[in-house]
């Protein structure tokens, strides 16, 4: 029973494996997915406001930014909780000649 328990244990969890986000030399982590920096696009950071999907969810995540990186098939994303956070994503994608993209605002 307890070798069972030793291998179902790291299954419960792996959920918070899917919540991974991670800046790496040689492209971005997301999830259990690897995208080396040649097959990003562009970026944009995409405001949180009331009017956004994740606005209420927590105050944390209130006023701040979703960062979506474009491929061209699919589109990742996470939030960034902090100015400082933005910025440092920002020279990090720059620095690998990845464009950024600027929000459009809707009505």
């Amino acid at each position: 029973m307890k070798l069972l328990m030793n291998m179902l244990f790291p299954l419960l969890y792996s959920h918070i494996l899917l919540h991974l986000f991670a800046v790496v030399e040689d492209g971005v982590l997301h999830g259990n997915r690897f995208v080396p920096w040649r097959q990003i696009q562009s970026f944009v950071f995409v405001p949180i406001y009331t009017l956004h999907m994740y606005y209420g969810y927590s105050q944390e995540v209130n006023d701040r930014y979703e960062l979506i990186l474009k491929k061209r098939l699919f589109t990742l994303s996470c939030i960034v909780a902090s100015e400082e956070m933005k910025e440092r994503l920002t020279q990090a994608l720059s620095e690998q000649g990845i464009a950024k993209e600027e929000v459009v605002q809707t009505n």
